[in-house]
């Protein structure tokens, strides 16, 4: 697999595992502080639902060989909460004009006791994939310092929206312990990766309404530069690979939206037996 190839599907499991732990609420907020508590009861209403349908939109570039490379990802998913089951609609693009790589990924994603299983099919062939099985409202104690501060945006007439800015130590530790139930780090990631990438901040729609949340953006530029100058202390790579993963890091752009709708109003999720008895088992990465 090339050396672009792994990177796009690690930018990949870096913006899903974010919009994992940004959506979750990752925090109890303190008693007096309103916002947070606005935000956290957002989260938290999510979470108690039944069933909601999920869009992804990512978009952004990346530098290889000294190229500007174009990314696009977007997607559609159904989801029932518990037990965990979706549907997953993506399309991946990735290239510059006019040569454009593009991939279209049908998944079935679900939990199974201690694990959730993803069926992928990109090419007509279904591929299973198995990861330990995160659940959020056990996190909660761990992530207790995790949001340090929330502001006011902007007022809509339907929606309030936030900054909402995580700290960067336990924005890192989160990565780590996601990278490492998937053993990640045999890709050559050097100990420590994760570490002095900085607090992010990125934005959060409450529905007025509701009180849930129903959108979040996230840039996630300044995590994969700090990530880029990680790279120089990864002994597994040679000199010309440092250099060549660092450029691509500290030259990646990344912006990712992703809105929810029809709560407790997705249709029954069924996974075809097709899909169960001929996948085949492959790594995440």
């Amino acid at each position: 697999m090339d050396r672009a190839s792994v990177v796009s599907k690690f930018v990949m499991f870096l913006v899903i595992t974010l919009f994992i732990t940004i959506s979750v609420g990752t925090v109890k907020a303190a008693a007096n502080d309103e916002y947070k508590e606005i935000v956290i009861k957002g989260y938290e209403k999510l979470l108690a639902l039944k069933s909601y349908h999920m869009t992804l939109e990512t978009t952004g570039s990346m530098a290889f060989l000294g190229q500007a490379v174009n990314i696009a990802i977007s997607g559609e998913c159904d989801t029932q909460v518990k037990p965990m089951l979706a549907k997953n609609l993506m399309t991946i693009r990735i290239g510059t004009a006019p040569t454009v790589n593009e991939q279209k990924i049908v998944q079935y994603i679900e939990q199974s006791k201690e694990q959730v299983i993803i069926y992928s099919n990109t090419k007509g062939n279904w591929e299973r994939q198995a990861m330990p099985y995160y659940d959020p409202l056990k996190e909660y104690a761990s992530y207790a310092k995790a949001i340090s501060a929330v502001t006011l945006a902007e007022e809509k007439d339907d929606v309030n929206i936030f900054n909402v800015t995580i700290d960067g130590n336990a924005l890192g530790a989160t990565f780590e312990q996601a990278m490492n139930s998937i053993n990640i780090n045999k890709a050559g990631l050097p100990e420590g990766f994760f570490k002095n990438i900085g607090d992010l901040t990125y934005q959060v729609a409450i529905d007025k309404k509701t009180a849930t949340v129903c959108s979040a953006e996230i840039d996630m530029t300044p995590v994969l530069a700090a990530l880029g100058n990680n790279i120089t202390n990864n002994g597994k790579l040679s000199d010309n690979e440092k250099v060549l993963m660092y450029n691509m890091f500290s030259n990646t752009k990344l912006v990712t939206t992703v809105t929810f709708s029809k709560f407790n109003s997705v249709g029954k999720i069924i996974i075809p037996n097709e899909v169960r008895t001929k996948s085949l088992p492959v790594k995440i990465i």
